[in-house]
């Protein structure tokens, strides 16, 4: 059986991710192919088939039992490219664990939140400007936190790694913010959303992984010094947590809302309640190294038995 991985391979740790994952596939008895979406196309001819451009100039179709999408950026057209070859594999037959309308869904963090709360599973309050040039901004953000003098999140639609999100410390410096940065300008919308902090001295999250829409591995993150963002990629320290059942139960239905069988789920507190801050397709795996659960054999072993169903 042959699992693809589908994959920009866009820096060095997309590139060792991929390659232990594909290392899984291969450990269990099974071939793995990296498949690159910048480099494919899309072709119809009665039925959709993905092809890959080689580096001799010619073409092959990719042909694959299951595919995992490891579709992690932040530029619109890369992941309408990305979704697009998933799409094209799925209608022909190939099991992914994420749908490529889940992945769209999860790549538009708002879109995303308003599903999860659809669904009940508890999220931010949060506003999405849906103008292209900014309007009723204080009124917004009088919504969003009541007290002029305390902080709100500002941050992009579509972002990675906590790139795009930006701390204000007041409502003035947050309407400087949006005035100076207008979607228009942006090219994307703006999502301005409280602040849940962590009562502690620093900054602090609960990333879940759920596979098969199961909790198997959690992590605390930890900010580092003087960062408001507990990201893994902006220096933050993962540290092994033990979630409570709560928590899982609030992973759990995230996962269900958005329909994805791999999901990375960030937990924040307010008032002792799990909140839903943001969900992610294509969660690494530095949650591994805290937890001791080996994450990309799950997903491989998840792949290749939904595979064997088919």
């Amino acid at each position: 059986m042959r699992i693809g991985i589908l994959s920009a391979e866009l820096d060095d740790e997309a590139l060792v991710e991929n390659q232990r994952l594909a290392d899984e596939i291969e450990d269990l008895g099974h071939q793995s192919q990296i498949i690159n979406y910048h480099r494919t196309y899309s072709y119809i001819d009665g039925t959709g088939a993905l092809y890959e451009h080689l580096a001799d100039g010619s073409s092959r179709k990719i042909e694959v039992d299951a595919v995992i999408p490891r579709i992690n950026e932040a530029d619109p057209l890369s992941i309408t490219g990305g979704v697009s070859a998933l799409r094209t594999l799925v209608l022909s037959g190939v099991y992914s664990p994420s749908s490529p309308e889940a992945v769209d869904l999860v790549k538009n963090k708002f879109n995303s939140q308003l599903v999860m709360a659809a669904a009940g599973v508890p999220t931010p309050r949060s506003v999405m400007e849906t103008s292209t040039v900014p309007t009723y901004i204080e009124e917004i953000l009088t919504a969003i936190e009541p007290d002029a003098e305390k902080s709100v999140i500002i941050k992009s639609n579509v972002g990675t790694h906590g790139i795009g999100v930006e701390l204000t410390p007041n409502r003035t410096l947050a309407i400087a913010s949006l005035t100076a940065h207008p979607p228009a300008q942006s090219g994307m919308p703006t999502i301005i959303q409280e602040l849940i902090d962590s009562n502690q001295e620093r900054p602090a999250d609960i990333r879940l992984i759920t596979i098969g829409k199961k909790v198997m591995a959690t992590m605390k993150r930890v900010a580092a010094e003087g960062e408001f963002r507990s990201n893994i990629a902006q220096g933050g320290t993962g540290v092994a947590y033990e979630p409570s059942e709560r928590e899982i139960e609030v992973a759990e239905a995230a996962s269900e809302a958005v329909n994805s069988d791999i999901l990375g789920i960030d937990i924040m507190f307010l008032e002792s309640e799990p909140v839903v801050i943001e969900v992610n397709i294509s969660p690494g795996f530095h949650v591994e190294k805290v937890s001791g659960v080996n994450v990309p054999r799950l997903m491989a072993q998840l792949a290749i038995k939904n595979a064997l169903k088919l």
